[in-house]
């Protein structure tokens, strides 16, 4: 008898507490429909002829509760894992693209008649042999005005990027590329560095002797 008294007064608690649970999801999701979303696990329905939300939802019976009590409890998983995933890559892209941007010799690094590598470019061909993360340890170079030219100019990186390889630095892989010329030639830097550090003023302080330096010392 006290056992059955026990599992009358379970049920009516497990059927308190499915009713609060009941009105307070019926609250939620009236609120979401006021705002024009629905919560997450919501189903899609067929009310005067539309599909109510307008977009892709499950459809078929209600979640049971252990469903609803698993998405609440890992919210916001696993639905963000997507998004993540789509910043990832845009970032990793961008990445990529910097890095073949900053390895890639452009036309200032060369000469203008003979298409060989001038000191800067001999300098950035080292840099990126040398000290380029090995990930993006590739050199590109931009194509010249004509097909000869970037013949000539992919042909003189190679024996260059063959000439640094020495020890435990490797040989690297030199590729053409159609790029803009972006940055700023080497002597036009070195003009204005030039000019800067020669219009630069004596870093002394002025000092103008008064003749009273006894009087004042202590």
């Amino acid at each position: 008898m006290r056992t059955h008294k026990i599992k009358i007064v379970l049920s009516l608690v497990i059927l308190a507490g499915m009713t609060a649970s009941a009105s307070a999801e019926s609250k939620w999701t009236r609120w979401f429909t006021s705002k024009g979303t629905y919560p997450t696990g919501s189903r899609q329905v067929c009310k005067h002829g539309k599909l109510w939300p307008p977009y892709p939802r499950p459809i078929g019976p209600k979640e049971p509760f252990m469903h609803k009590y698993h998405r609440a409890h890992y919210w916001p998983y696993p639905y963000i894992c997507d998004d993540r995933s789509a910043v990832r890559q845009v970032c990793d892209q961008q990445t990529t693209n910097g890095w073949a941007n900053y390895t890639t010799l452009y036309d200032f690094h060369f000469d203008a008649e003979t298409q060989e590598l001038n000191q800067a470019g001999r300098m950035k061909l080292q840099w990126i042999t040398r000290y380029c993360p090995a990930k993006y340890r590739l050199a590109y170079v931009a194509i010249g005005m004509s097909e000869q030219d970037s013949e000539i100019r992919l042909a003189n990186v190679q024996a260059a990027a063959a000439a640094m390889a020495f020890g435990d630095l490797c040989e690297v892989p030199v590729s053409l590329r159609i790029a803009q010329s972006v940055g700023t030639p080497a002597d036009e830097v070195f003009l204005i560095r030039g000019s800067y550090l020669l219009s630069t003023p004596v870093p002394r302080i002025p000092y103008k002797f008064d003749g009273n330096e006894e009087d004042s010392a202590p």
